[in-house]
């Protein structure tokens, strides 16, 4: 660490978490999906001289080892469910152990100000995407329009995964308004990052923030009700000025109905999704199963895949039913103990006495952002998404970092 300079091992980590966001800077090999920021974390493995694991977190892991094994071993496609089993444990190498060691052992003003600064970046190149659409300009990865503008989605997969993924950051900011004193300005500015996906999840995290505060921080509760106030004064502000485009995003499915598209394809196949855990309830058809198996249901007679828009129809479209129709009643008991350790750790954070204020304000926050980012995951598929790994691993090692010293200076919002 002592020869590494602070700056180059602020743009490292920078470009490690920028990396982690690049969805679409991939290579399609068979029936997965290669990104080639894969390489990045290996530059950060010389930092860590001792790697270290709390055994709780470590067993909840293990548990979820054995769960998608035994899945896995009486599932429908096992080598597809044991390439994924191999995705998993790279990205509890690579994008969880990883980051929280890096949280136990770099300075953590340095550590959090490259990570929120990636957030900016990416969130400054959606921004860009959606005004210089103004223009008729098209940036990079500039795939899908609501009224003639681009909708702001960066280089990930699609809006509302970039939604997903700003949800982690603007939250946390949120929470942290309500709790301390704020910059008005770039408090806008900030959710501004978030707003400018256009994604109808908007409607779902800003309510759970002002449930979620609100059950927590009972002195919160006079802040919460500006909060709400300025949130819905703002939705029917974009539906003023904004009219086509609000109906065509934020509000399609109060608009044109559950008949819309983005809807009935996430319903039809979270339906499919559940009918293959009521065929196989207790250990799922294996990750990576669940298209396999409805593709075959589907078809005449059984052909291989051999490509992946083969399975596009087929592969869930919801994190929650892709839990139990891949993993069942065991997968879904080892994820709800992973949940239940988070949770501890955060109420035994809460409970020191010998920790400040501004670190309990701190430890809410990230718990907060956590729990939204989770229920905006279900909205969307794929477990694998390593920018929600390292907001856990960051969250959890955070927590875990201010309980082993019984100290921290805040500096995680700088």
């Amino acid at each position: 660490m002592a020869a590494c300079s602070r700056r180059f091992l602020f743009l490292l980590l920078l470009l490690y978490f920028l990396a982690s966001t690049a969805d679409l800077l991939h290579i399609t090999i068979a029936l997965f999906k290669v990104k080639v920021g894969l390489i990045i974390p290996l530059l950060l493995f010389p930092l860590i001289k001792i790697w270290q694991i709390p055994k709780p977190l470590f067993y909840a892991f293990l548990l979820l080892l054995l769960s998608q094994t035994l899945s896995a071993i009486f599932g429908t496609a096992p080598l597809r469910s044991f390439e994924y089993l191999g995705i998993y444990c790279l990205n509890f190498l690579l994008y969880f152990l990883l980051p929280y060691n890096l949280v136990q052992t770099v300075d953590l003003r340095l550590f959090f100000r490259s990570y929120w600064r990636a957030f900016c970046l990416v969130g400054l190149f959606a921004t860009c995407q959606l005004l210089f659409s103004l223009f008729g300009i098209y940036v990079p990865f500039s795939l899908q329009k609501a009224a003639g503008l681009v909708r702001g989605q960066a280089w990930l997969y699609e809006p509302s995964y970039y939604a997903l993924y700003m949800t982690a950051y603007t939250m946390f900011h949120n929470a942290l308004a309500f709790l301390r004193k704020a910059s008005p300005l770039k408090l806008l500015g900030q959710n501004l990052l978030l707003a400018v996906s256009t994604s109808t999840g908007l409607i779902v995290s800003y309510p759970a923030l002002f449930f979620s505060l609100g059950a927590l921080v009972p002195t919160a509760r006079k802040k919460l009700k500006f909060g709400i106030l300025i949130f819905f004064l703002t939705l029917a502000g974009v539906t003023l000025f904004f009219h086509e485009i609000a109906l065509e995003t934020v509000f399609k499915f109060f608009y044109f109905g559950l008949s819309h598209i983005s809807f009935s394809d996430r319903w039809t196949q979270a339906v499919s999704s559940f009918s293959v855990f009521l065929d196989h309830p207790f250990f799922g058809v294996g990750l990576g199963g669940i298209g396999p198996y409805l593709f075959a249901k589907a078809s005449a007679y059984y052909a291989p895949i051999t490509t992946l828009s083969e399975l596009d129809g087929f592969d869930p479209t919801t994190c929650f039913t892709e839990l139990l129709g891949s993993l069942g009643l065991f997968g879904l008991f080892a994820v709800f103990n992973l949940l239940v350790l988070f949770y501890r750790s955060f109420r035994s954070v809460m409970a020191d006495p010998f920790l400040s204020v501004e670190t309990k304000q701190t430890a809410t926050a990230l718990f907060l952002s956590l729990a939204i980012t989770v229920l905006a995951l279900q909205m969307n598929q794929n477990l694998f998404r390593p920018y929600i790994w390292i907001h856990a691993a960051v969250v959890y090692g955070y927590f875990r970092r201010v309980m082993d010293v019984e100290l921290a200076i805040d500096n995680t919002s700088q």
